[in-house]
């Protein structure tokens, strides 16, 4: 039972990576993300390109959904059927083409246009799906299986002049138990603008003389409208006995435009941190 037990778990391995392999084979969109801002009652449209490099003529299909970040808010997205979500701006997108027949190694082009509505505020989220069914079904044992791709091509929509990124940092916490122990930094980011925000940060540590003993940096999460996500990061040196300036910053300026950082989106906070003769943590102030 055992060894039949490892056998299928085998073949699934297998069979996993030959449908991932598979699946990257048969389509490609570019890009894979679109960013627009556009005027409330006013349009923004673009070019999304299509290629086949499998060796077989492939069907696809085009239709809209919605989508959110997971609940662990490190990006990864979860899908809704379309006008599930109060942020969707599915209904806004239309495209040239909503099914595509691609030759062998050949490529299509489907041109998309948004328009968002005069009441637009903020920023709304879809996703264009390009789902194709192989021609050719996967052997696996005595069976073949059908395989169906999904790429989805996500849309980032902001209305000009009203797309606001604000935070708050609650809940702040700093563990130390001894010098033997790391330091264990948490707190949680608070998305309380209408758009969403993709937030990293650092912790530094600095003595009254003015010296650095902590430069930790914290994790990045993604959030959307009214979210939280937890903020954490550890230091694992050990820290003399003293009173410290714990100086907390915060960036959320990087968002739909996840190249770029715009400086003057950043949160700073402060407070004193008391560290006892073995290195616990006796007391964090609050964050002012």
């Amino acid at each position: 039972m055992k060894k039949a037990c490892c056998l299928l778990g085998c073949m699934l391995v297998f069979l996993m990576a030959t449908i991932s392999g598979s699946a990257a084979a048969i389509l490609q969109v570019d890009p894979p993300k679109v960013f627009l801002t556009i005027a409330a009652g006013r349009s923004g449209s673009g070019k999304l390109t299509v290629r086949n490099p499998s060796e077989e003529t492939i069907k696809v299909k085009l239709y809209t959904q919605d989508w959110k970040y997971s609940d662990l808010h490190d990006g990864t997205k979860v899908f809704f059927p379309i006008g599930t979500l109060p942020l969707s701006c599915a209904n806004w997108i239309s495209f040239s083409l909503s099914e595509l027949e691609i030759p062998p190694e050949g490529q299509q082009d489907v041109y998309y246009t948004v328009k968002a509505p005069q009441d637009a505020v903020g920023g709304h989220f879809a996703v264009l799906f390009f789902e194709s069914t192989m021609s050719k079904p996967i052997p696996a044992g005595n069976v073949s299986l059908g395989l169906v791709v999904r790429l989805g091509v996500i849309f980032y929509i902001e209305t000009a002049n009203n797309a606001v990124r604000t935070a708050e940092i609650e809940n702040f916490s700093l563990k130390k138990q001894s010098n033997s122990k790391p330091l264990e930094i948490s707190m949680d980011v608070k998305n309380t603008g209408n758009t969403d925000i993709i937030a990293k940060g650092t912790l530094h540590l600095i003595n009254k003389k003015g010296v650095v003993f902590v430069r930790s940096a914290l994790n990045k999460v993604y959030t959307l409208p009214t979210e939280t996500a937890k903020l954490t990061g550890s230091w694992k040196e050990p820290l003399p006995k003293g009173t410290y300036d714990a100086i907390l910053t915060i960036d959320i300026g990087k968002a739909s435009q996840e190249e770029e950082w715009k400086a003057d989106q950043v949160i700073t906070k402060e407070t004193e941190v008391e560290i006892g003769s073995s290195g616990e943590v006796l007391k964090a102030g609050e964050l002012r």
